[in-house]
Parts: C-alpha cells; sequence; structure tokens
C-alpha cells in the first residue's frame, strides 16, 4: 500500500479483500432498508385493515342496534293496539249490561 498527497495505491489483494467487504456491508445495509421498508408497508397495511374492519364492526352493530329499536317500538305499538281494542270490548260488554240493568229498572218501576 502506497500513500500518495491526494490518493491511497493498494495491491490487488489488498483492493480486493476491502471490496469484498464492502459488497458484503452493502448487501447487508440493502437487506437491512428492504426489511425496514417491508415492515413500514406491513404495519401500514394492518393499520388500514384494523380500521376497515372496526368500521364493518361498528356499522353491524348500528343495524343490529336500528333493527332491535324497531322491534322494541313494533310490540310497545302492538301493546298499546290491543290495550285499545280490549278496552273496547269491555266498554261494549259494559254499555250491554248497563243498557239490560236499566232496562230491567225500568221495567220494574213501570215506566
Amino acid at each position: 500500500m502506497q500513500v500518495g498527497a491526494t490518493k491511497v495505491f493498494l495491491r490487488s489483494n489488498a483492493y480486493e479483500i476491502l471490496e469484498r467487504l464492502r459488497v458484503e456491508i452493502l448487501g447487508k445495509s440493502a437487506v437491512f432498508i428492504q426489511a425496514g421498508v417491508r415492515r413500514f408497508n406491513a404495519v401500514k397495511r394492518y393499520h388500514k385493515i384494523r380500521v376497515s374492519i372496526l368500521l364493518l364492526q361498528t356499522m353491524g352493530r348500528v343495524i343490529i342496534a336500528k333493527q332491535l329499536l324497531r322491534k322494541k317500538r313494533e310490540h310497545k305499538a302492538s301493546v298499546i293496539v290491543q290495550a285499545f281494542s280490549r278496552c273496547l270490548l269491555a266498554r261494549s260488554s259494559f254499555l250491554k249490561i248497563k243498557y239490560v240493568a236499566l232496562w230491567c229498572q225500568k221495567y220494574q218501576r213501570g215506566k
């Protein structure tokens, strides 16, 4: 090896050894950079999929909640209709009995 003012002169075997080390380090560095990029892309894809899944789950829960609410409202409405129809039936029956009672009282009093 000879050192000049601006350059370093190497023998061929020393140059080959240094070149082999340089190529090896470059290869390892390239693999390290590729792994980092793959990891970044995988994490990015994972987060995108996770957000999509959470959105789908939320939408599913909303749909189920709306269906449950609709069923509860329908049930409440049907209970109100049933109560009203029973009320009408009871009133009709009461009015018939009242009419018969009044008719009997009127007949007995002779009016």
